[in-house]
């Protein structure tokens, strides 16, 4: 992973964001103590820019796991690549694509690095999360580390998100809250366990 791209987005993240958003986020000791070791984020997925709060929340460069088609955008892309970025398609869409993003990510794990995933796979329709996918599970089966969950609170209704009335809610100085949980033991981390600890974290 690329830590200078990672480190320059996250410092304009913070110059920038407090001209539009009030953020406050909420750590627990616990997850700090796994800022060098491999480790798996999870979070619920609200908005189309989640990815930079998340930044702010999380100290240390982590590869997120985006969609392809998103990942392969025009211009974009060279700041996904730059970024570290692993594109996934599902099994059925695209099964070479499917099979080197889990490659891909056992290695990075391998290596200490950082995952971060939204579990549910798409962004929510009614504010509400749907039930998590397999996809984190395979990945802790092969590659057994900490998954720290992560909520965000605040971004429903604003003009990023899915909301049907978002043009009509404020969206100047929101309050947003990225809540940092306790890590789940690797051996205990299934879709079940995860999904309840973000839901606690809301």
């Amino acid at each position: 992973m690329k830590k200078i791209g990672f480190n320059i987005i996250r410092l304009l993240i913070r110059i920038l964001m407090p001209l539009f958003y009030r953020v406050t986020i909420k750590k627990d000791q616990d997850s700090k103590e796994l800022n060098s070791q491999a480790v798996v984020y999870a979070c619920n997925h609200v908005s189309y820019v989640d990815a930079f709060f998340l930044a702010l929340a999380i100290d240390r460069p982590v590869r997120f796991i985006m969609y392809y088609k998103i990942y392969n955008l025009p211009i974009l892309n060279f700041i996904f690549k730059n970024l570290g970025a692993i594109p996934i398609a599902g099994y059925r869409e695209d099964k070479e694509i499917f099979n080197n993003a889990f490659k891909e990510i056992e290695l990075t794990l391998k290596r200490n690095g950082a995952i971060f995933i939204f579990p549910e796979g798409a962004l929510t329709y009614d504010g509400k999360m749907v039930p998590f996918k397999k996809g984190i599970e395979k990945i802790i089966k092969t590659t057994p580390v900490p998954v720290i969950p992560i909520a965000l609170n605040g971004l429903w209704g604003s003009i990023f998100s899915r909301h049907k009335n978002k043009l009509k809610t404020n969206h100047i100085l929101r309050k947003i809250e990225v809540s940092v949980g306790k890590p789940i033991d690797p051996q205990v981390a299934n879709i079940q366990t995860i999904q309840k600890k973000v839901h606690e974290l809301l």
